[in-house]
């Protein structure tokens, strides 16, 4: 099977247990699960789905000499994911405190109703352990180190809306050095780690963002509440959800639809259907290699340092959302 990637080329897979996850129902659904949560008619950047960013984990780790069993890991690290990703944290969980973990929660359960664990079984590997995503050291690090599902979401958004050519720099520099994902250069890691903030300060926890977020959440609940929609219709796919919600007839739901396709600047107003709201903080500070040693940017660059500070400022004052006001 070959498959390519936007950023690291293409690969000829022809592990069959690779084979069959790829073709899984389980990843088929990620393909009508939008990366951004926010569906694409709305959502003001180019975006991707799920399936797109989890073969792209797989990819990396593959081109980084991640062993097999990692790369099934990563290749299914995101196939727990609801219709709309993480504007569900949003509905039902705890994002407008900064707290996006429902899916992480919830991932062993959910992958364990799919065609995934008989696909693993079929070739001796452990469900148990393959859903453990934090036992995958080059898949998955907490904040600010890189790992493959960070690095891969970024660049492809490196690629899609901010930086085509950081995006082909930064995917080439990288290698593993002491079990860790680096960078080769300080170049390379001042590049990703600029353009990963500028992410973080214009895009993810931008205004148009953040309101669009906080939109499709109350549209989310009104359908949740008013039973338009379930729990388990959440776990189908975004465009299944979407016919729900839009064919409801609910004049709220209408209501929030229009002003999710608002296309002028949301007035600001202290009145009581005012909200401060704060996204999660996203934030990387890479380590590069320098002679035989990793060095981390921040603490060769001042700049960067500065920057980290005052993106984390920025967001911690979150974002006050008004929608008083007729979008009709």
């Amino acid at each position: 099977m070959l498959i390519r990637d936007i950023n690291y080329g293409s690969f000829d897979v022809r592990e069959p247990v690779l084979i069959e996850l790829v073709s899984s129902n389980a990843l088929d659904r990620l393909k009508r699960i939008g990366q951004m949560g926010i569906p694409q008619e709305y959502y003001p950047f180019a975006t991707f789905s799920r399936y797109e960013h989890s073969i792209g984990v797989m990819l990396l780790l593959r081109k980084l000499g991640a062993d097999l069993e990692e790369q099934a890991a990563g290749l299914l690290h995101d196939a727990s994911h609801t219709a709309f990703s993480h504007t569900i944290d949003w509905a039902i969980g705890k994002g407008m405190e900064g707290n996006e973990d429902l899916q992480d929660s919830s991932h062993v359960a959910v992958l364990a109703l799919t065609d995934v664990p008989k696909i693993l079984e079929r070739y001796g590997y452990d469900f148990g352990k393959i859903s453990e995503i934090k036992r995958y050291r080059l898949l998955e690090r907490s904040a600010p180190d890189l790992c493959a599902d960070r690095l891969d979401y970024a660049l492809k958004e490196f690629y899609y809306w901010e930086n085509k050519p950081a995006a082909k720099l930064c995917a080439d520099d990288l290698t593993v050095f002491d079990g860790k994902i680096v960078f080769k250069s300080k170049k390379s890691a001042t590049v990703f780690g600029e353009n990963y903030m500028t992410l973080q300060n214009k895009h993810w926890g931008g205004v148009e963002a953040v309101t669009q977020y906080y939109i499709m959440a109350k549209i989310i609940k009104l359908g949740l509440e008013h039973e338009v929609i379930s729990l388990d219709d959440l776990m189908v796919d975004d465009q299944y959800v979407m016919s729900k919600l839009k064919g409801s007839g609910n004049v709220d739901i209408d209501r929030y639809f229009r002003l999710l396709s608002y296309k002028g600047t949301l007035p600001k107003s202290n009145g009581a259907h005012s909200q401060r709201v704060v996204k999660k903080f996203r934030y990387v500070d890479p380590e590069y290699i320098e002679g035989d040693s990793l060095v981390r940017l921040s603490e060769q660059d001042n700049n960067y340092k500065d920057l980290l500070r005052m993106s984390r400022e920025r967001n911690m004052k979150g974002v006050t959302i008004s929608l008083d006001f007729d979008a009709s």
